[in-house]
């Protein structure tokens, strides 16, 4: 049985760089000769997954992916030049959530609803590349699936939203942005805790920006 990966490759139009992550029980976050392979080197773009002690690994052989919460990448080009990543295997994130940390630009991307993502490596700026500015950030699964979300006007912004096979779900925490990058809390809404059905929540935000 061939192993579940995390698949991840950075292309230039010409060239492509591969890396490739597992995750399994008893692995280490450290480098292990048994489990992991160094990085040998790319062509006009490169890309690594980096262990804990930040060696650069072709393949990364992590622990369970519930005892992890953050990969660094490493990831360069030959010139300036527009770049890509491409999230082509998700097969060993099963139902966890994957994001991708965009440090330099401060964003945040939910892979499994973007799994490509386009950029600039500009040499003169070294922020723009190299190991410290992409991070894979796993979180655990929703104890809830979410059926649908909408907001209109209605006296102020008016948001709904139905779930279906709740499981434990404590709490939604509600917040708002005008920019994408800092959000302000708006509310705290009970869940239903637990429930095979489908559930209906409201919340109307008077004062909205």
């Amino acid at each position: 049985v061939e192993p579940k990966l995390l698949r991840i490759n950075l292309e230039d139009g010409l060239n492509k760089d591969e890396t490739l992550i597992t995750f399994k029980a008893g692995n280490q976050t450290s480098y292990k000769i048994t489990e992991d392979a160094g990085y040998m080197g790319g062509s006009t773009v490169s890309l690594s997954s980096l262990s804990d002690e930040g060696n650069p690994l072709l393949y990364n052989g992590m622990p369970d992916i519930s005892g992890v919460t953050e990969i660094k990448l490493n990831i360069n080009a030959s010139v300036t030049q527009p770049v890509k990543l491409n999230f082509t295997d998700l097969s060993a994130v099963g139902n966890y959530q994957l994001f991708l940390k965009d440090t330099y630009l401060n964003k945040l991307v939910d892979v499994k609803l973007n799994p490509s993502y386009a950029f600039d490596i500009n040499k003169t700026i070294p922020a723009s590349y190299g190991l410290s500015r992409f991070v894979l950030v796993f979180q655990p699964p929703l104890p809830m699936k979410l059926i649908s979300f909408t907001a209109r006007a209605n006296s102020g912004a008016e948001l709904s939203w139905v779930t279906s096979h709740e499981e434990n779900n404590d709490y939604f925490e509600l917040e708002r942005s005008t920019d994408g990058l800092t959000f302000q809390k708006l509310s705290k809404i009970d869940g239903i805790g637990r429930s095979l059905g489908s559930s209906s929540y409201l919340y109307l935000d008077k004062d909205p920006v």
